[in-house]
């Protein structure tokens, strides 16, 4: 798994490293306190988003620093006719995922914008499928998360994750190893505990998300 986040200041964020960790993935977690420019998140998500698919099998150790680089505020803000161009805005769901779809057209790079708590719920279902029934083929996810569960949100972040080998050449979805077992203190019954206590406060309804 990767995550990357360029505020650091979300603990939510580093939940979802310890989450993962504890469950049996492999986390390379790219937070970096104070580099975000105000308001940022947005583009830099979207931008780090592209960066990792571009990487294809380096997506867990390629560099993201440049989505961090004021001129992806500007392009952003030129694709999505916003003013004034050099100063960044928050981006609610729909323009974050404009900007993907315009870094990366015609590319299905994955799955979001969605509210932390709904991501956390859709990987603890691919963590039970893995370990109960392991694939034979992984492909990998790229997410696009919020910190929040009430619109418009807080704070914008990246996770990509496979439930294989995180090495293998997984961007057109060959075939990789099975996912390691859980580990031997880690009881599968305690995953809707931990997602819960993961996205504690992040219970909010869930349908105005997918309105936005």
């Amino acid at each position: 798994m990767r995550i990357v986040d360029y505020w650091g200041h979300s603990p939510e964020i580093y939940a979802v490293a310890t989450w993962a960790s504890a469950v049996g993935f492999h986390v390379e977690a790219t937070i970096t306190k104070g580099a975000q420019a105000p308001n940022a998140c947005g583009y830099i998500a979207a931008h780090a988003c592209t960066m990792l698919r571009r990487a294809g099998p380096r997506w867990l150790t390629c560099s993201t620093t440049d989505a961090c680089n004021p001129k992806q505020i500007k392009q952003g803000n030129e694709l999505l006719n916003r003013k004034p161009k050099t100063t960044a805005a928050w981006l609610n769901g729909d323009e974050v995922l404009e900007l993907v779809h315009r870094w990366l057209p015609g590319d299905r790079y994955g799955v979001g914008p969605l509210p932390l708590y709904l991501f956390m719920n859709n990987l603890g279902d691919h963590v039970r499928q893995a370990l109960s029934d392991p694939p034979q083929t992984s492909p990998l996810t790229y997410a696009i998360c919020n910190t929040s569960s009430v619109v418009p949100g807080h704070h914008w972040f990246v996770v990509a994750y496979c439930t294989g080998d995180p090495q293998a050449p997984v961007a057109h979805h060959p075939p990789v190893a099975a996912p390691a077992p859980a580990p031997a203190h880690h009881d599968l019954s305690d995953l809707d505990d931990e997602i819960s206590i993961c996205s504690a406060d992040l219970d909010a309804d869930d349908e105005a998300w997918m309105q936005m």
